[in-house]
């Protein structure tokens, strides 16, 4: 029985493979991990901006975005911003706002807001020392300096102060 002929090129051919699953493999592990050493936040809200300037962070924000826990939104002379929270609330920042959001509440700093919301999720508003708890309710809400404002526009909210809660 004879042994079959190989070609000449084969030994070539091998060496050629092997060095470039070689070379592979090396730049996946030099590149491994590049990507898992950015920051992964958790978001809030949706933000849109219906009139510029608006900026989140510091950053203007054209178009949408989402927000990260905590950041800080605000509204120039001109701008207006509408936010979606992920627990359905819409609030509408006016012009000279400065606030911020996080999982199911919102601190106005100041300016103003406006919120609409939803049944079966409670909205906290922190105003400086009192809370407003907006529950399937239309309300506006302004701070300027220390003093603060609550309309309720539509249903009742529960506002927390020092003495206590009450329906408004």
């Amino acid at each position: 029985m004879a042994s079959p002929r190989r070609s000449p090129l084969w030994r070539p051919l091998t060496l050629l493979l092997a060095l470039v699953v070689l070379v592979g493999a090396v730049a996946c592990a030099r590149f491994r991990g590049r990507e898992a050493t950015k920051a992964v936040a958790a978001t809030v809200a949706d933000l849109e901006v219906v009139h510029p300037l608006v900026t989140v962070a510091g950053a203007e924000v054209r178009g949408a975005r989402r927000l990260v826990d905590g950041a800080p939104i605000e509204t120039s002379d001109e701008g207006l911003a509408r936010v979606r929270s992920d627990d359905g609330t819409v609030i509408l920042f006016d012009r000279r706002t400065q606030a911020s959001l996080r999982p199911g509440g919102t601190r106005l700093e100041a300016g103003r807001i406006f919120v609409q919301g939803v049944v079966g999720a409670r909205h906290e508003i922190v105003l400086g020392d009192v809370v407003a708890l907006v529950e399937g309710a239309d309300v506006g809400l302004q701070r300027q300096g220390g003093d603060g404002r609550i309309y309720c526009a539509r249903e009742e909210i529960v506002v927390r102060d020092a003495a206590g809660e009450h329906r408004v």
